[in-house]
């Protein structure tokens, strides 16, 4: 990630693959946010380092069961993890030229779908690891 051209695509990408090699069938979101420069932290330079947030999301969908007495035929069913990495340089750090920040979803297979979303469609876990709110 620490050079990539597209580190969202190819860091959800990886995680895709990883999942979906120890045989997870169910829907996968990934949420990247890099921080601008400036919102690094204080104690951060815009030329030596770089925060970026991952935020995956794991989906399944089960029989209701029970809750077909409801009316409820299925029950999705997910969790969420959020984690935050620093990339750092002696020198001057490397930035890509785009911005590869949003979600990227898998329904099925290894293929990913890209979505540019607005902050407020983040998970609250990485907004909240990414000392955002």
């Amino acid at each position: 990630v620490k050079f990539s051209d597209n580190p969202g695509r190819d860091v959800s990408q990886l995680m895709v693959d990883t999942i979906r090699k120890n045989g997870y069938q169910g829907g996968i979101e990934i949420y990247f946010y890099e921080l601008p420069k400036s919102s690094l932290p204080s104690s951060a330079s815009p030329d030596t380092d770089r925060y970026y947030g991952t935020a995956i999301r794991l989906t399944r969908t089960y029989d209701a069961g029970f809750a077909k007495n409801f009316g409820a035929s299925t029950w999705p069913v997910s969790s969420t993890l959020a984690s935050v990495s620093h990339a750092y340089s002696d020198g001057k750090i490397w930035r890509p030229t785009g911005n590869s920040n949003g979600r990227y979803t898998s329904t099925s297979g290894n293929t990913i779908i890209y979505e540019q979303i607005s902050m407020d469609k983040y998970p609250n876990e990485l907004i909240e690891k990414l000392k955002l709110k």
